[in-house]
């Protein structure tokens, strides 16, 4: 008798920390508030129906944990948009859009600083 297996086999992680999943949930708060202020700017870039992956550029870890989950879910079929996100000088949220065209992978963008936070 054969065993079946999935052709979409999921990467081996390990469980979250305590303290790296109060930190996600910190910054998916943050980002809330961030997106209350300003709700267009989010309207105007995120594909309809993805699922969102925050990735801090302050916290390698966090970044590291929401980038695997997202992978994991986009082999489970999911449709998934990764944002960088970032704090200014006030240590508000903002986000990292690229100048032009958000779905863009041109490589040479340079990223452009969105005001979430105010």
């Amino acid at each position: 008798m054969s065993t079946k297996t999935s052709p979409l086999v999921e990467d081996e992680i390990d469980a979250p920390t305590q303290a790296l999943v109060d930190r996600s949930i910190e910054l998916a708060f943050a980002f809330i508030r961030a997106d209350f202020r300003n709700p267009d700017a989010l309207e105007r870039h995120l594909p309809n129906h993805a699922s969102l992956a925050l990735i801090p550029d302050d916290d390698p870890e966090l970044a590291e944990h929401a980038i695997q989950s997202g992978v994991r879910a986009v082999k489970r079929g999911k449709n998934m948009y990764f944002l960088h996100v970032t704090h200014d000088e006030d240590g508000a949220l903002v986000v990292k859009w690229p100048k032009e065209n958000p779905m863009s992978d041109e490589e040479d963008e340079e990223p452009q600083e969105t005001d979430q936070g105010r």
